[in-house]
């Protein structure tokens, strides 16, 4: 089969891969494993597929590296580079780029180069104008691969970090601190790695009919579907739910995936078909 028709196949087959298409690097990565796994319909959430991104580019250096040298895990450090992506993008003025000086205290030399030959930070000399001088800053290189990054952090909060009894953390403010329409991939991929971590967000997300909306692309990230994930799904479906012509097809397929579900666990739901244009179809409690 030519590639073009294979890619188009797994685009129909995983609806998410469509959505990251609109970015040109993305369609463009998506087109190199397509090539080389034609298998990727295994991929059936966001979260599996970037995990498998992220995999892919380590893997890659630890070939070119020496065998015997081996490449350092720097676990402390990438959480720390979790917690500084998370604290980025969740402040008022959200900050993508930090000071080279910055990242080197915070993270060390080392993991500093081995992230730039990763590709995953890059560098760009920029004029600082208050100073009137040159600065190096370093920015992780998409804004999807720091709100994966992020999302490690999020989940460690919701799991670990809030349970602490030396903790300050407060898990609604938290919550509240991350927009959905800008973050969507941060609870994303919280859900996709973490069941517990998913729960709490979830039942969040419920408590506003948009955030009922968004939830569905949040359950469905969870692969094995837990008993609150059916409770969820339960809540969800004894609640109006419409699926709009101006929606996109991404949040169109999950709701139709989300009530499937329902239907294969014998929850029942109603369908009322309105006198209206937008709605393609409305289910009613």
């Amino acid at each position: 089969m030519p590639l073009a028709d294979q890619i188009e196949e797994q685009l129909q087959i995983n609806p998410f891969l469509g959505d990251l298409c609109q970015v040109p690097l993305f369609s463009t990565m998506v087109a190199h494993i397509v090539h080389e796994r034609p298998e990727i319909e295994i991929f059936s959430t966001v979260t599996r597929f970037f995990t498998y991104v992220i995999q892919c580019v380590h893997n890659h250096m630890k070939i070119k590296k020496d065998a015997k040298t081996g490449v350092p895990a720097f676990e402390k450090e990438l959480a720390e580079l979790c917690r500084i992506a998370f604290d980025g993008l969740t402040q008022k003025n959200q900050q993508l780029a930090w000071e080279n000086t910055y990242l080197v205290d915070k993270l060390g030399q080392d993991f500093c180069d081995n992230y730039i030959k990763l590709g995953m930070l890059t560098q760009e000399v920029v004029f600082d104008i208050p100073k009137g001088q040159y600065k190096t800053v370093a920015r992780i290189w998409h804004k999807i691969i720091c709100e994966f990054y992020a999302s490690h952090h999020l989940v460690w909060i919701l799991s670990e970090g809030a349970s602490s009894a030396a903790s300050s953390i407060n898990v609604k403010e938290t919550l509240n601190s991350i927009n959905p329409l800008d973050l969507q991939y941060v609870y994303r991929f919280a859900c996709g790695l973490n069941k517990s971590a998913a729960d709490i967000i979830v039942k969040h997300l419920q408590k506003t009919k948009e955030g009922r909306q968004f939830a569905i692309l949040c359950m469905l990230e969870q692969e094995e579907k837990s008993d609150q994930f059916m409770q969820s799904v339960k809540k969800l479906v004894t609640s109006d739910i419409s699926i709009s012509k101006y929606d996109a097809k991404l949040l169109q397929r999950s709701t139709i995936q989300v009530l499937e579900v329902a239907s294969a666990k014998q929850v029942m739901c109603t369908i009322d078909t309105p006198n209206i244009p937008e709605p393609i179809l409305k289910f009613k409690k």
